[in-house]
């Protein structure tokens, strides 16, 4: 089975935004989906810094820009917008102040149980927090793939992290994969500032 991926960034508009967006386009194959969400509307710089990022890359990548209504609910509902059109193979989360690494690694890794949820390692602010031996707090949105399966997936609805990946466990009857040697997603540390 060829993987491919919807990626999906809920944004808050916040600065350094694109610098996310524009490193996790350079991973991305032509394949592949970002889809952006927007937590009410998009200001015209914004789509600017988008448009840009999307220059510097030599070949075409699919990106969708959508805005919601403001929420100020921590991007869920945007991400429930993204799960709606996401419709690549596999479905991960890239939120505004995170970036993306190793994509390639984690696509092969997926591509061994494609059916799979499959957990990765998350680096915030230097310290590592794996999946393996960790309180819930620590398993966040940024740290798995599941696959876009439209019969199994669950929204995310309103609920944290931890009962959203819970929630898809079950449906995917405990089939998960953790890989807590491989880095997927580095925090950073931007601006909560819109632009």
């Amino acid at each position: 089975m060829s993987v491919t991926f919807s990626i999906i960034t809920p944004t808050a508009l916040r600065r350094g935004t694109q610098d996310s967006i524009l490193n996790t386009l350079k991973q991305m194959r032509s394949s592949d989906e970002l889809i952006v969400v927007s937590d009410g509307p998009m200001t015209d710089e914004f789509k600017s810094a988008i448009t840009q990022a999307e220059a510097k890359i030599s070949y075409h990548r699919d990106v969708k820009l959508i805005e919601t209504p403001r929420t100020k609910f921590w991007g869920n509902f945007q991400r429930d917008v993204a799960l709606c059109v996401a419709n690549r193979s596999h479905v991960l989360y890239v939120d505004d102040d995170d970036q993306l690494d190793n994509l390639e690694q984690v696509r092969g890794l997926v591509a061994q149980n494609p059916s799979f949820i499959h957990t990765f390692n998350l680096d915030g602010a230097g310290i590592s927090w794996p999946w393996l031996g960790q309180p819930v707090e620590h398993i966040v949105g940024a740290c798995w793939v599941m696959p876009n399966d439209k019969n199994k997936l669950r929204l995310w609805e309103w609920c944290p992290d931890f009962p959203h990946l819970a929630n898809n466990i079950a449906a995917y009857n405990g089939q998960v994969v953790k890989h807590p040697e491989v880095t997927m997603v580095h925090m950073r540390q931007y601006s909560r500032d819109p632009l």
